[in-house]
Parts: structure tokens; sequence; C-alpha cells
């Protein structure tokens, strides 16, 4: 579709002014923004954080998490009768606490820095050598009666900030195109400023998935300011294929399950939204089969659709297609973690005017917020090649 100046004159759209043509709708090329969607729309994010600054150019607020529930082993346990095994973060955990390494459950009765005290064996397990850098998961506790106070360490809360990202665009029309009508778009000027919201989401989706933060040595007078999406946040569990299986980048039914396991172990379960290019939702889509793929009808929603549903064993996945994410990216999102945040809605507003011509813009500022990012991840450089 070819694309003309903002400014219509009564030479612009020759082509089409007698055209009959039942739904003027049908002129004007789909746009989809599903993550738009996802998140709540355009204010989506008001609620997602509490802000420790009135609204602003530059936004701020305040995060913190549960302590961890998983660990490892720095050191090998190569024998059944080691009573010491030496953790990766020893404020971890406390006595009383029973943690299991691989399929063996221990009872820590004394912690001095990462160096617990340990009886083996417990709950009914066998004792076994394990290898370094092991999973430790913190099972539950079994104090003992009467025994003096412990500490477990805990997390403390941290800030993070966004700016705010002004949208605009302008309209302009002569005199002469004012008095000119259509047979099937009766009000010629309202449907072009129509046309532009349905553009500028676009524009803003894009705008999520792809931007890093502005630095703030460059947020002054004279340079265009703008707020970080997805990957300025999402980090913890940002990983490559080969840091899954350095053998084999070709994306299988293990690497997802390894990819979902991520966020499973900072404490996140429930659903996960799988947003993915086409192209590879295709080949992914292929892994399945019938008893881990339900398939449901698809739904249009305002802005775009939910495909599928595949089940792992450390959470659901609901599969979304779109346009903008980047071929061999795979994002495991929480919806309700993040969203966009308005400092001024869109709005069009009427522009004085010097000359034969009438003008007005459309003019709106948002920014966008992401918490608890330890509950997603990103799997990048994947093959899909061999599937």
């Amino acid at each position: 579709m070819a694309t003309v100046a903002s400014n219509f004159t009564s030479f612009t759209e020759p082509t089409f002014k007698r055209r009959v043509i039942s739904n003027a709708v049908e002129l004007i090329d789909p746009i989809d923004t599903p993550l738009l969607d996802a998140i709540g729309g355009l204010n989506g994010g008001a609620g997602v954080v509490s802000f420790s600054n009135p609204p602003s150019t530059k936004v701020e607020w305040v995060k913190d998490t549960y302590i961890p529930i998983v660990s490892t082993i720095t050191e090998p346990i190569t024998n059944t009768s080691n009573g010491e095994i030496t953790l990766a973060d020893g404020n971890l955990v406390q006595p009383g606490d029973y943690i299991k390494i691989d399929s063996e459950y221990l009872w820590i009765s004394a912690v001095s820095g990462n160096v617990a005290t340990v009886t083996r064996a417990f709950n009914g397990s066998s004792a076994a050598t394990h290898l370094d850098n092991a999973d430790v998961e913190i099972v539950s506790m079994a104090r003992l009666e009467g025994a003096e106070v412990s500490f477990r360490g805990a997390t403390t809360p941290t800030t993070d900030y966004n700016y705010s990202q002004i949208f605009e665009q302008g309209l302009k029309r002569t005199g002469s195109q004012q008095l000119i009508s259509y047979e099937a778009i009766p009000d010629y000027w309202s449907y072009q400023a129509n046309k532009r919201m349905p553009e500028m989401l676009r524009r803003i989706e894009n705008a999520i998935m792809v931007q890093k933060r502005v630095a703030d040595a460059d947020f002054v007078i004279g340079k265009a300011r703008h707020f970080g999406g997805i990957n300025q946040y999402l980090t913890t569990n940002a990983v490559a294929a080969s840091a899954l299986d350095s053998s084999d980048a070709t994306i299988d039914l293990k690497m997802i399950d390894d990819l979902v396991r991520l966020p499973y172990n900072y404490g996140a379960s429930g659903d996960f939204l799988g947003l993915v290019n086409p192209t590879d939702f295709v080949a992914i889509k292929q892994l399945y089969d019938n008893k881990n793929w339900i398939s449901v009808d698809s739904s249009l929603t305002s802005w775009g659709f939910t495909v599928s549903q595949s089940i792992t064993p450390f959470g659901r996945i609901n599969w979304m297609m779109s346009r903008q994410v980047p071929q061999f990216t795979l994002y495991l999102l929480k919806p309700e973690y993040m969203g966009l945040v308005e400092l001024r809605p869109f709005a069009i507003r009427d522009l004085p005017a010097t000359g034969d011509y009438e003008q007005n813009d459309m003019v709106g500022e948002y920014t966008f917020v992401m918490t608890h990012e330890k509950h997603m991840a990103k799997l990048t450089a994947f093959d899909i090649t061999g599937i």
C-alpha cells in the first residue's frame, strides 16, 4: 500500500473517490499487537508496582523477592559419611532445615558461614555421593524442641526505574480537501484520524520488544528520552540455547522444560505467556504429541490472538505469536508483572492554522514497568533446522 505525506489535499486520493465500498474498514491493513492486549492495554501497568515518586518523566518503584529455596554445593560430596557440606550461600539455610541433594535428604544441625553440619540419609533416604554444583533444594524445617533461636538471611527491598516516552503524530488537510466527500467514508477526516491509534499501538509494541532505557547521562534537554522494554529487565534467566544444551542448539521438549525450570527455581509457577516468532512457533508446535499438546480454537481479541497451550512439569505455556519477536528468540513472560503506565493518555487536539488548512495532532506519553523478572525467562540462539 502506497504512503503519502500527512498533508492531505484534493489531489492525494483520486483512485477511490467514486468507488462503492460496503465497509470502509476493509481499506485499512490489519494491525495486530498481541502483547499489548496481554498486558492490559495502555495503562495495564498502573497496578503492577507501587511507585516511590509521583508521576514524572522518570518513575521509580520498589521491588523485593522471597529468599530463594534452591542453592548449590560448591564442593563435591565424595563419601556417604561426610557430615559437612559447603553451600554457595549459607545465608539461605538455618539449623533445623532439611534439604534435598539429588535423591538424598539431609538435616542441618548447624551453620557456620557457607558450611553446614548435616545428618545424612534423613527422611528415609540413602546416603550418596554428589557432584560439585549439584542443586540443593530447601524442602522444609524440623526444629529441635527447646533449641536456641537461629537466624536465616533475608532479602532487602531495592528500587528500579524507567523513563517516559512521547508518541505523537499530526494530521493536516487543505481547505479544498475539506469539501470533498467519499461514498464509502462519509467523514474522511475522522477516518484518517482514527487510523492513527492502531498505527501508534504498533510502534508502542515494538518499543516494548526492542528498546533499552536511555542512560541517565543522556537524560538531558535536547535528547529524546525513551523507556526500556522487556530486554531491559529480563536478565537473570536470559540464556542462549547452548547454556541448556552445549552439544545441540536445536530446540526440543527438554530444552523448553529446562527453560521453564529456571523461573520455577525462583518460585514461579502456573501459567507463562510463551511469546515467539510465527516461524519458530510452527516448528515448536511440531515437537508436541497429542498427549502434551492441547489445541484450542483461536479467539480474536482487539489486538491479536492466542493460539495454543502446552504443559510442562514446571508450568503451563500459553503460546502467542508476534511479528515483533526476533526469530530464534522465545520469551516466557508473566503478564501480571508488567505493563504500560500512562503519564499523558492519548488525546487529539486541534492546532492553530496560519494558512488554507486545518491541522491537529495526537499525542500520548507512556512508560513501561516490569517486576519479578526472575519469574520469567528468555531463550535465544536456538535452532529449528532439524525439526
